[in-house]
């Protein structure tokens, strides 16, 4: 089973990535709104690369 550490944050990166999101779409601001959009892809992006941390830790686990 993976970290649950890792993917407890996973959770919570992808959760602030929505909420950022959904924040950005009430902006009248079309820059502000694009930028609140470019922060909550990185949130997303960087749950991706802990999820893939949380797999390799499982793997390296699974060999030891």
């Amino acid at each position: 089973m993976p970290d649950a550490e890792i993917l407890l944050l996973v959770r919570e990166l992808r959760a602030r990535a929505r909420e950022i999101s959904a924040r950005a779409e009430t902006f009248n601001d079309a820059e502000a709104r694009q930028r609140m959009r470019t922060l909550a892809a990185t949130y997303g992006k960087l749950a991706a690369t802990y999820e893939k941390l949380a797999l390799h830790v499982e793997r390296r686990a699974d060999e030891a």
